[in-house]
């Protein structure tokens, strides 16, 4: 497929991915409106780690699928994770392993993983 319109969208995401700096994107807005779309399709689906938050999901249930999803990018087999702080420890030792010096990290659905605990 490709991206019609979006312009303005594709020239931040450029300028993002070239700034020689770590950046954090955070794209937001309706429901519905092509954010994972124009994500995916810019970048390609070449991204050094990819995860989606389950609407409704239990903690431990999150932590668990984003653990199979560290396993998928070829991260290391360990104890199952507990916490998030855990979990990014082995996103982050993940990512030292991938030859890229541009990585893009895509979490899709954030919200989802953002529980009062």
């Amino acid at each position: 497929m490709k991206i019609i319109g979006r312009k303005e969208e594709m020239r931040e995401l450029e300028r993002y991915y070239n700034s020689g700096q770590p950046e954090l994107l955070v794209v937001h807005g309706r429901r519905r409106v092509g954010k994972t779309f124009l994500i995916r399709e810019y970048f390609e689906n070449n991204f050094a780690f990819y995860f989606t938050g389950n609407v409704g999901a239990s903690n431990s249930v999150n932590l668990s699928n984003f653990d199979k999803a560290i396993l998928k990018y070829g991260g290391k087999k360990e104890v199952a994770s507990t916490n998030w702080y855990d979990a990014f420890s082995r996103l982050e030792e993940l990512l030292k392993n991938v030859p890229s010096d541009r990585k893009v990290v895509f979490i899709d659905e954030m919200p989802w993983l953002d529980t009062r605990r």
